[in-house]
């Protein structure tokens, strides 16, 4: 009998399964990888702890400390689609093989959503991610904020704007869970605020104040 793996999706626990076989078994059903390529994505995500992606969700195993304790002499280091390089990974495109980056190159170097690698990948370009530790996570969506914020008031028209309000928002939720809370108490503290304070739809502008 394997050891218990719990498969993640999104963020959540999604399954559970004896043994690296099973796991296997599983996700041959649900993709068109080879079953060398399934073997590398399970032992990359039990041996580097990192999540990968598949259909556009982001998937992570997770097993005992003392599984991957056992297992820690063993160098996963080429994972099919992805391949391990220091702390980052490599996802390939579509249609290529290996970490080839032969195209132009682009750097970026910022915080993304979370389906963006998948997204890059569907197109048939390659891409280097690292996943951040809490206090990198922390700083760059403090950057992101600002960076969305930015963007929106350089918008023109309604729809620019809502559609970066939304971003301007998912950063918002974002925080809040990094700041030990979650948006329906960030929501609830924006209730209570108004109603000490109001909010600002009687377009009030503070000329000045006289101090006696």
């Amino acid at each position: 009998m394997g050891f218990k793996i719990d498969l993640y999706k999104n963020g959540e626990q999604f399954k559970e399964f004896s043994g690296i076989q099973n796991l296997h078994r599983y996700l041959a059903t649900i993709s068109d990888y080879r079953p060398s390529q399934l073997y590398d994505l399970i032992n990359f995500g039990i041996d580097e702890q990192m999540p990968w992606y598949l259909h556009g969700d982001k998937y992570e195993v997770r097993v005992a400390p003392e599984v991957r304790e056992q297992r820690k002499n063993r160098k996963t280091r080429k994972c099919g689609t992805h391949e391990k390089i220091d702390n980052e990974v490599v996802i390939v495109g579509a249609g290529q093989s290996g970490s080839s980056f032969t195209g132009e190159k682009k750097s970026y170097n910022k915080l993304v959503r979370d389906r963006i690698p998948t997204i890059i990948a569907s197109r048939g370009d390659s891409c280097r991610i690292t996943v951040l530790d809490k206090e990198q996570y922390k700083s760059e969506l403090r950057i992101k904020l600002m960076e969305e914020i930015e963007e929106y008031y350089l918008t023109d028209h309604d729809e620019e704007a809502l559609t970066e309000l939304a971003d301007v928002l998912e950063v918002i939720m974002a925080l809040s869970k990094v700041h030990g809370s979650t948006p329906e108490q960030l929501e609830s503290k924006r209730v209570e605020k108004q109603k000490q304070r109001g909010g600002f739809e009687d377009r009030v502008y503070l000329i000045d104040t006289t101090v006696h």
